[in-house]
């Protein structure tokens, strides 16, 4: 059972990695000026991360599931490319804008590419499948227009390093006029703040404002949705980030109105910490299986960045692997 769990905790990391969507400073540029949402993975930092380290004979089993999972023709050109997932990917970024369209994601992909044996491969994809992909140039940049199930998707590499998408023409020509140098990113003040409770060195991170949050979940499918939506909008926004080291680290970030305002939240509930810490650790006294809980709860800690409130948290992965045995109803 121990084991199976261990298993688990690498293999999430790695399977996360795998089929999900981290920015970094240079990305910014690239974000369409209305991105309100923006999620990171850092690939390279989780396969490097010490715990993935030790886990070789999980992270082989990640990548054999997924090469077995990847389809023929798409493994024919990703061989042609010269591109290998778990040494060349660096990150993934996706970004939203604040309104619910589902065709207004942009997405950035790091690594290390090589241009002349893409273009290659995707003229030879364009004349194996003519109806599907053609290329045309915007500016000095070559795009892939790929066509499926009545949309098309603009895929272009614009360096070694760096190759973006997105399902809006639109979207991909300013971009791409600003990969030339001409323009630069605008983005909204509050998206701005938040992306500095966040960075680079972490797994997976992501912020968001409320006003966006709130507009995703109009007709969602949860109980009090209608409820929630105007209670997000007037927060300014959230940010969060988990990172995979020796052990897991969390953090989540809320956005106030103001400096101040953070740092009396912050005074206040720490307060409040000190309360609940004891509390937890009289109960374990009367249940052992909580230990692990209140541990957990010792490393919890809030602190003001900026105009934003944040809670960070540490867990070991013996503390995961104990509550997951200790609170498994089959035990």
């Amino acid at each position: 059972m121990v084991r199976n769990h261990r298993v688990w905790l690498a293999g999430l990391a790695l399977a996360v990695a795998a089929f999900a969507v981290p920015v970094r400073a240079a990305d910014l540029k690239y974000l369409p000026d209305d991105t309100e949402i923006i999620l990171s993975l850092n690939f390279k930092q989780i396969l490097d991360s010490d715990l993935v380290k030790s886990k070789k004979d999980v992270l082989a089993q990640v990548k054999q599931q997924v090469e077995n999972n990847i389809p023929g023709e798409a493994d024919k050109y990703l061989k042609a490319v010269g591109f290998d997932l778990f040494r060349d990917l660096v990150s993934i970024t996706v970004a939203a804008p604040g309104k619910k369209d589902p065709e207004a994601f942009f997405v950035i992909m790091e690594g290390t590419f090589h241009p002349k044996k893409f273009y290659e491969a995707a003229a030879q994809a364009a004349k194996d499948h003519p109806d599907h992909l053609k290329i045309t140039e915007s500016g000095k940049f070559k795009v892939l227009e790929i066509q499926a199930e009545g949309k098309t998707a603009y895929i272009a590499m614009i360096n070694k390093t760096t190759i973006l998408g997105c399902v809006q023409k639109e979207r991909m020509t300013t971009a791409l006029e600003r990969a030339a140098g001409n323009g630069k990113a605008s983005l909204k003040k509050s998206v701005k703040d938040l992306l500095k409770t966040v960075n680079a060195k972490q797994s997976i991170s992501g912020v968001a404002t409320g006003n966006a949050l709130a507009k995703h979940l109009e007709d969602a499918r949860i109980p009090n949705a209608e409820k929630i939506g105007p209670l997000l909008q007037g927060i300014e926004g959230f940010s969060g980030a988990l990172t995979v080291g020796k052990d897991i680290q969390f953090q989540l970030g809320v956005g106030t109105k103001d400096e101040e305002t953070a740092k009396n939240f912050a005074q206040q509930g720490n307060i409040g910490l000190v309360i609940i810490k004891g509390v937890a650790a009289q109960k374990a006294k009367e249940d052992m299986k909580l230990l692990p809980l209140v541990d957990v709860l010792n490393t919890l800690r809030l602190e003001a960045k900026g105009s934003s409130l944040i809670v960070r948290a540490e867990v070991s992965v013996e503390n995961i692997e104990k509550l997951i045995k200790n609170f498994n109803p089959n035990n």
